[in-house]
C-alpha cells in the first residue's frame, strides 16, 4: 500500500542542508505553508523532490518550534498554530520554508478541516510535522518573536524542566548554607560586602547586668549577618551568652558567624597587643566580626550595629571658637561632612570653617560614642569673630 502521509526535502532542501554542512552554515527555517491540494474539499496530494510550492497555498505563517524528535535524532520536529481568525478550507499538504523564501520540505497532511471564528466555531490548530535530516545540527529556526504563539506542549516542557532543575535561577545567587557547626560558609552571598545588623528597633542587643559579676546577652534577638542569613540569640545557650566581668576591667563584646559571642580584655596581649586605645578604629565591627558592647567598670554600652549609620546635627548660631559634640554610641567610627551652612549676623566672615571631623590644628576627632564639630569664624580684616549656622551629617 503506497503510503499516504510524508515528507520529504525538496531537491532545493538537500542542495541547500549539504551545502551548508560543508561550509559550517545553519539553514534557517523560518515558515511554515498548509494548502487543500487544490480543492476547496481538500485533496490528498502526493509530494516530490521536485516540487518547489505547494499545489494550492492556503496559509503562511511563522515556526513557533523546532527541536530534534525524542525518539529519532535525525527527525527534526516543527509546530506551528494557525490562528482561531484564519480558516474556512481543508489541510491535506505542507511546506516549510526558508529565510531566503525556498520550500526546503513539503509533505502530505491527513486531511483536516481549519474553521474560522466567522463561522461561529473558530478555534485555534496546532500543527506538528516532522521531516528526515541526516545533519540535524545543520539546522535551526528564524524566528520572528512578535507573531510566535508557545503551544501547550512547549509551554509543559519549559515549566518542567524549570520545575527540575536544582538551579532553575541562575542569574541570582543561592542563600548560605552551613554545616552543623556553622563553619563552613558555602556560597558567593558570604563575600557581600553589608555589615551586620541587630534586628532590633534600635539596633542594638540588650544585654542583662546580673548580680553575681556576670553579663548575659537576653534571648529573643536576630543578628542579620552579610544581608541574609540571621542568627537568633535563640540559638545559642544560656552559658554561650553569659560572661564573668571584673568591674576593674574594661572589655568588649563582641561576635561572629563563626564563633559567635566572646568577651575580650582590652589588657589582653592577645585581643590587643599594640595596646591601642580603647576608641581606635581597629576595633570597629567589621564585615564578619560585630563589635557588640563596650564593658566599662561599672557601665555597659550596647552598641548600635546597622548596615548603614546616619544621623544629622543642626546647629544655629555657634560663636567662633566653640566645639560641640553629639552622643552616638555606633559600633563603627563615623566621618562627618557639612551638608549646608549660613551665615546669620551682619559680620561678613573672611576665614571661617566648621569642622565635623578630625582635622590637624583643630584638634577633635569623632569616635564611636561621640560625633564632633567645631566652628571657627573671623574676619581678617576688622579682627572680630561672629556667628555661623550650619547642618552636619555623619555616617559609617
Amino acid at each position: 500500500m503506497e503510503q499516504q502521509f510524508y515528507s520529504l526535502l525538496t531537491q532545493v532542501g538537500k542542495a541547500k542542508l549539504v551545502n551548508y554542512h560543508v561550509l559550517g552554515k545553519t539553514l534557517n527555517l523560518s515558515k511554515i505553508q498548509v494548502g487543500d491540494g487544490g480543492d476547496k474539499k481538500g485533496k490528498e496530494v502526493f509530494p516530490t523532490e521536485d516540487d518547489t510550492q505547494l499545489v494550492n497555498l492556503r496559509w503562511e505563517g511563522s515556526i513557533n518550534r523546532i527541536y530534534a524528535d525524542s525518539k529519532n535524532e535525525n527527525y527534526l520536529a516543527v509546530e506551528a498554530i494557525i490562528p482561531e481568525d484564519i480558516g474556512g478550507w481543508y489541510i491535506t499538504e505542507f511546506g516549510i520554508v526558508d529565510d531566503e523564501g525556498d520550500l526546503v520540505v513539503i509533505g502530505g497532511y491527513p486531511k483536516t478541516y481549519k474553521p474560522k471564528l466567522t463561522q461561529g466555531s473558530g478555534s485555534s490548530l496546532y500543527l506538528k510535522v516532522l521531516f528526515e535530516v541526516s545533519n540535524a545540527e545543520n539546522v535551526q529556526l528564524k524566528v520572528d518573536p512578535s507573531v510566535v504563539l508557545a503551544s501547550q506542549g512547549f509551554v509543559s516542557d519549559k515549566f518542567n524542566e524549570h520545575l527540575y532543575d536544582s538551579n532553575p535561577h541562575k542569574q541570582y545567587l543561592k542563600k548560605d548554607e552551613y554545616s552543623s557547626s556553622q563553619k563552613q560558609i558555602l556560597s558567593e552571598l558570604s563575600r557581600l560586602p553589608i555589615y551586620p545588623e541587630v534586628l532590633n528597633k534600635d539596633n542594638r542587643l540588650t544585654i542583662t547586668k546580673n548580680g553575681n559579676g556576670t553579663v548575659t546577652i537576653d534571648k529573643g534577638q536576630i543578628i542579620r549577618w552579610r544581608g541574609h542569613k540571621d542568627f537568633p540569640t535563640d540559638n545559642y545557650t544560656e552559658a554561650q551568652r553569659t560572661f564573668n566581668i571584673d568591674n576593674n576591667k574594661m572589655y568588649h563584646l563582641r561576635w561572629s558567624p563563626e564563633k559567635g559571642f566572646s568577651l575580650n580584655d582590652l589588657e589582653d596581649n592577645k585581643y590587643n597587643p599594640e595596646k591601642l586605645d580603647e576608641k581606635d578604629k581597629s576595633f570597629d565591627t567589621q564585615y564578619d566580626d560585630m563589635l557588640v558592647a563596650k564593658i566599662d567598670r561599672s557601665s555597659t554600652t550596647s552598641l548600635i550595629n546597622s548596615i548603614h549609620l546616619m544621623t544629622d546635627g543642626i546647629f544655629i548660631n555657634i560663636v567662633d571658637g566653640k566645639s560641640l559634640e553629639t552622643k552616638i554610641n555606633w559600633s563603627r567610627t563615623p566621618r562627618g561632612y557639612v551638608v549646608g551652612m549660613h551665615d546669620p549676623d551682619d559680620n561678613v566672615k573672611t576665614d571661617y570653617g566648621i569642622v565635623p571631623d578630625a582635622f590637624g590644628e583643630i584638634g577633635i576627632e569623632n569616635t564611636r560614642y561621640n560625633a564632633y564639630l567645631k566652628m571657627v569664624s573671623w574676619n581678617q580684616t576688622n579682627g572680630t569673630s561672629g556667628y555661623l549656622s550650619a547642618r552636619v551629617r555623619w555616617e559609617a
